[in-house]
């Protein structure tokens, strides 16, 4: 389980407590009301997870027109949130009992089933320095494993491949393991190509950026390209020397910029896509309209499903293009 909500419906002496929430990323809150201006339940709330202390993060106040209206409080907001943040050696466990207490008048113990699961950019819960936009739109290392999704995409391409951005060569080495050719092209000078193992740097070539590269034309049957073309900022030469290089198949994912659309109504935005080093946003027509001068044949398909709370959509765009 991903989250849990625990319905509380506790009175206390001056408020009330509505529910706990505990979320995978390893937040817990305890939400509820209180009359008193500060510190009321909040100061002497105490939570444990299977034994284990969970240190109080933060709390804050939030509106209640129901109680404010009912109590008349006209100066502040009466809702309550304390925030608790699991240590980092619960992450991987699953929760199985958590207990609430406060002071000497509250002792409540529950089931729960909430597997925590370390989150990306977990300091931003409580750094101390204030983040600038590159530690939030940053770029990391080169992938070091290939989505199942994106590997089966490669496997049925006919071979020999030539993978078109190789980073550090993770599919490379994944379609050699299962006998199937494959060389890797990358740019020179790059993090990714300081990443790539020396048993596969006779299998990727690199190159200043220009197109044409150096890579030959119609040396591959396949070319594949996962997740690079957002990058590019000229990316139209690049699909002209992708066409260029293959002779049956073009295989190109890139992501979906339609899901902050979809994510509009959650007011949330898919991290990934404001990687700082993504420079171009495709949707499905503006995507296939760039490789339709290219292709005889284009057709499309989705990878990698996301939720986003109740809301499916797909992390990036598959475009299948035939020579």
């Amino acid at each position: 389980m991903q989250f849990q909500r625990i319905p509380l419906d506790k009175p206390l002496l001056n408020g009330f407590l509505d529910r706990i929430e505990l979320d995978a990323s390893g937040l817990i809150r305890v939400v509820g009301w209180s009359k008193l201006p500060r510190e009321g339940f909040e100061a002497r709330a105490a939570v444990r997870l299977d034994g284990t202390e969970i240190r109080p993060l933060q709390t804050y106040r939030v509106s209640r027109p129901d109680v404010e209206t009912a109590e008349k409080i006209t100066d502040r907001h009466a809702g309550v949130v304390c925030e608790y943040l699991i240590p980092q050696s619960l992450y991987g466990q699953t929760a199985r009992v958590l207990s609430l207490n406060i002071a000497d008048y509250v002792a409540l113990q529950f089931e729960t089933d909430v597997t925590f699961v370390e989150p990306d950019y977990r300091p931003a819960f409580e750094c101390e320095p204030v983040l600038n936009r590159s530690h939030i739109y940053g770029t990391g290392s080169p992938n070091v494993s290939i989505h199942p999704d994106v590997l089966a995409l490669a496997k049925k391409l006919p071979a020999p491949i030539l993978d078109f951005g190789c980073g550090g060569g993770a599919l490379i080495a994944a379609l050699q393991a299962s006998g199937i050719p494959c060389r890797g092209l990358e740019l020179a000078g790059s993090r990714a190509s300081t990443s790539v193992p020396a048993s596969l740097q006779d299998l990727v070539t690199l190159y200043d950026g220009t197109f044409p590269s150096p890579v030959r034309s119609r040396s591959a049957k396949s070319v594949f390209c996962s997740e690079v073309l957002e990058h590019i900022a000229d990316y139209e030469p690049a699909i002209q020397d992708m066409a260029r290089i293959a002779t049956e198949r073009v295989v190109i994912t890139v992501p979906d910029c339609s899901a902050i659309a979809l994510g509009a109504r959650h007011q949330l935005v898919p991290w990934h896509l404001l990687e700082s080093t993504h420079v171009n946003f495709f949707n499905q027509t503006s995507l296939e309209r760039v490789l339709r001068p290219h292709f005889k044949e284009i057709s499309f398909g989705r990878v990698c499903p996301c939720l986003l709370n109740d809301t499916d959509f797909y992390v990036s765009i598959v475009a299948y293009c035939s020579k």
